[in-house]
């Protein structure tokens, strides 16, 4: 099932950076993602000193995971924030009605698309390899294409179509996305009420105000994840 694919492929290129956000005694879908995007930027860039595969990537990516796990054993134990579990229960509850409104890819999802589709298709990756003309320079808004390549490796492990990525990604990031509305409440009012009514906010302005699940729908393109997840 694509679903549950995109969902396992999706834990697995982030368990690094919860691996290293353990050891830093960080706990939270925020540190995770963090960390993760911190650790696939190295490994991309090591991939593309060397002109390798996504392969090579997600060798690295993984051997980051594997190194920090000593330390996250011996990490003090991180605060419990109280109510995750709820919140991650309904973003799953959102995702699966994301599924249901994903319609299809068109304007900038092509683009992006593109992009996708390379990483995970060519043998010798480079920062020019993914233009958009042969001859072309570096896109000044994806010079390094990190999301792009966080969407291929995606793509890679679920041994998915980098287009039922694009289009449905968004399904698995809408709980992390809604964890990380919540944690930021929790850090904020340190309360879990304040905290829900962060989420409800977030939520209604993005996704219910303009219908069929608004932005969030696109959350699997790098300008709604930038503001959804790491801002």
């Amino acid at each position: 099932m694509t679903l549950l694919r995109l969902a396992l492929a999706t834990g697995i290129v982030l368990a690094p950076g919860a691996a290293v956000a353990r050891a830093f005694g960080l706990r939270g879908a925020a540190p995770t993602l963090a960390w993760a995007l911190a650790a696939l930027f190295g490994a991309l860039g090591v991939t593309f000193l060397f002109g390798a595969s996504l392969t090579l990537t997600l060798v690295l990516l993984l051997a980051v995971g594997a190194a920090a796990l000593p330390f996250a054993r011996r990490a003090p134990v991180p605060e419990r924030i109280r109510g995750r579990g709820w919140v991650f229960a309904g973003g799953v509850l959102f995702g699966l009605a994301l599924w249901h409104v994903a319609g299809e890819i068109g304007g900038d999802g092509l683009f992006h698309l593109a992009r996708v589709r390379k990483l995970e298709a060519l043998d010798g990756l480079s920062l020019g390899a993914v233009n958009e003309f042969a001859d072309g320079g570096l896109h000044p808004g994806y010079a390094f294409p990190l999301w792009h390549g966080f969407l291929a490796l995606v793509a890679r492990v679920a041994f998915l179509d980098p287009g039922d990525v694009v289009l449905h990604e968004a399904s698995i990031l809408a709980p992390l996305a809604l964890l990380v509305s919540y944690e930021a409440g929790w850090a904020l009012f340190r309360r879990a009420g304040p905290a829900v009514a962060v989420v409800c906010a977030q939520v209604g302005i993005t996704a219910l105000a303009p219908s069929g699940g608004g932005a969030y729908t696109a959350l699997g393109l790098p300008a709604t994840a930038s503001r959804q997840l790491l801002v």
